[in-house]
């Protein structure tokens, strides 16, 4: 598939990343050998990023595949709405603040 799979430098440190049968990045590992791993859904999205820390950050999508929310390293959650033509119209994020999107009719 021609993906990247390693890199070696001058002071011959690597970084790498291994992939599944689809293509999709499933770990990277860095010059210090961190890695971190990286899981689809069945459809292909990712859904969870799982640092050398074990912090992990994750988006979870709707039945018409738009994000609905997305958790950061902290574990803070941001919502997202949408209006009936699939246009986000609402952002929620972790302190319950609200951010509104209205739309002309051009859209």
């Amino acid at each position: 598939m021609g993906r990247l799979t390693q890199t070696t430098y001058p002071d011959a440190t690597t970084e790498s990343s291994t992939y599944d049968a689809e293509g999709d990045r499933i770990t990277s590992t860095e010059r210090a050998g961190r890695a971190t791993s990286y899981a689809y859904d069945s459809l292909k999205r990712l859904v969870t990023t799982t640092y050398p820390d074990t912090t992990s950050t994750g988006t979870t999508y709707d039945a018409a595949g738009e994000v609905t929310a997305v958790k950061d390293a902290r574990a803070n959650l941001t919502h997202y709405n949408y209006d009936a033509a699939g246009r986000r119209s609402q952002v929620i994020d972790a302190l319950n603040y609200t951010s509104t999107f209205v739309y002309d009719k051009v859209g």
